[in-house]
């Protein structure tokens, strides 16, 4: 979700940015929910597919976000990044209002960032 909205961000503000995505253990597929939260934003994420995020992923990375979990483990030795933690109250199975707070969530903070 925060992916879509960081590069839907990116491309509104014309910043030349690479963005990776993965999670710490990864589902198989998108939740049914999500893709329809997400849907409500005009966004269609029915055909992305989790993945795990890797040290290769940090190692070039000037800036990171982690949601609802830490860095430490996938940190790359003398790595020396920009970390920001999010909490994230929605979790897999949960009900679709808390994936929408969650959205908001994600939204309010893009909107006070100076991701620039």
């Amino acid at each position: 979700m925060a992916t879509e909205f960081v590069e839907r961000e990116r491309d509104e503000r014309g910043m030349d940015v690479e963005i990776v995505t993965g999670g710490v253990n990864p589902f198989d597929s998108v939740h049914d929910e999500v893709v329809k939260v997400m849907k409500e934003s005009d966004i269609d994420i029915s055909d992305r597919i989790p993945r795990e995020i890797t040290p290769a992923d940090i190692e070039d990375a000037d800036y990171v976000v982690t949601i609802g979990c830490s860095l430490e483990q996938f940190r790359p030795d003398g790595w020396d990044g920009e970390v920001h933690q999010w909490e994230s109250e929605a979790s897999a199975g949960e009900t679709l209002s808390s994936y929408r707070a969650f959205c908001d969530k994600i939204r309010a903070v893009l909107r006070r960032s100076s991701m620039r």
